[in-house]
Order: C-alpha cells, then structure tokens, then sequence
C-alpha cells in the first residue's frame, strides 16, 4: 500500500507507536521523515515526527 497525504492508518502497538489510528499530515523520503497525527485521542496532541522507513516496515 501507498502511503500518501492525508490517509489513515491503524497501529496495533509497537514499542515506538502506540496503538489507534493516525492521519499521515506529510512526509519526505529524502530525509526519512513521516509527520503524523492521533485520531480520537483523549485530549488534543501534536503531531508526531516518526522514521519513514520503520512506518513503512510496520505496516507491511
């Protein structure tokens, strides 16, 4: 699957991402870089900067 702009994902718990859905805000491949945000929290957060590559390694 593609990750683009703006899609969602499911995270079932890893020992860096906590379990729930996140919206992908942006990204750059050049810098292995992928900015994301927690859908439903319990209180509004900010945005996570996370490694492109291991979200992508999760997800596969």
């Amino acid at each position: 699957m593609d990750i683009i702009r703006n899609s969602v994902w499911l995270s079932q718990g890893t020992d860096l991402l906590a379990e729930g859905l996140y919206r992908v805000l942006d990204f750059d491949r050049k810098v292995d870089l992928l900015i994301l945000f927690k859908i439903k929290s319990e209180r509004t957060g900010k945005p996570i900067p996370f490694s492109f590559s291991m979200f992508k390694y999760y997800i596969e």
